[in-house]
């Protein structure tokens, strides 16, 4: 009897196959996807360090204040198609619809709060009253930048279509972009770093793949 393998879907999304010509999670998904299996299986347990590597073995279980905000730049360095401009008050561009943020809120509990089960995303659907307030609210921006990563690294890892609201089109990139923005506002009006800011940049790691380097804050936030 062969070993039971993982089609390319669930090996993308770290998450258990059923094994079948057409698997649970592809079935379920929210947009239709191949089921296929053309990844080679990989050799499990632990990989071959080259002697002499200096690589560390071991997570750190929590960063200083200092690290994560050098993690943070190193992010917004390495994707140069998101721009951000702090001398561009993030409500120059046109806010992103509630009804798009809701939605991908929506999207988040229904398929894929099992492979990341750290938000409640009831209570977030709840404070999305609290977003692009007529103040200056630190606050209320770390929400913001909150649901928007969140819905960044939904949109991205489902792969699905850019969300439409009337004549509104939102894709993961400008969600990255509205976050960045607000980040900057908030980080400018004194807003401190909280859970919230750790798990905005879990979401921003997890938008582009970098797995390890979101584990890390799902580390910190756990602290």
């Amino acid at each position: 009897m062969s070993p039971k393998r993982a089609c390319n879907t669930c090996i993308s999304r770290k998450v258990k196959c059923s094994d079948s010509l057409l698997c649970d999670t592809c079935r379920r998904a929210v947009k239709r996807v191949r089921c296929t299996y053309l990844r080679p299986a990989h050799r499990r347990g632990p990989k071959s360090r080259p002697v002499g590597s200096h690589q560390e073995t071991n997570l750190p279980g929590i960063q200083s204040t200092e690290n994560l905000q050098n993690d943070q730049d190193k992010y917004m360095r390495n994707n140069s198609n998101v721009t951000v401009s702090s001398s561009t008050p993030p409500y120059s561009l046109q806010c992103i619809p509630k009804t798009i943020l809701a939605s991908g809120i929506r999207l988040y509990q229904q398929y894929s709060y099992s492979v990341w089960p750290v938000v409640n995303a009831e209570a977030l659907l709840e404070r999305l009253e609290d977003i692009y307030p007529e103040r200056v609210d630190p606050n209320a921006g770390n929400t913001s930048c909150l649901i928007m990563a969140l819905c960044a690294a939904t949109m991205a890892q489902l792969h699905l279509d850019p969300l439409v609201d009337g004549s509104r089109t939102v894709d993961s990139t400008t969600m990255v972009q509205a976050c960045l923005r607000m980040r900057t506002r908030c980080d400018s009006h004194g807003a401190n770093l909280d859970v919230r800011s750790v798990l905005v940049s879990f979401f921003l790691h997890t938008k582009v793949n970098q797995r390890n380097s979101a584990m890390i804050y799902i580390q910190v936030a756990m602290t």
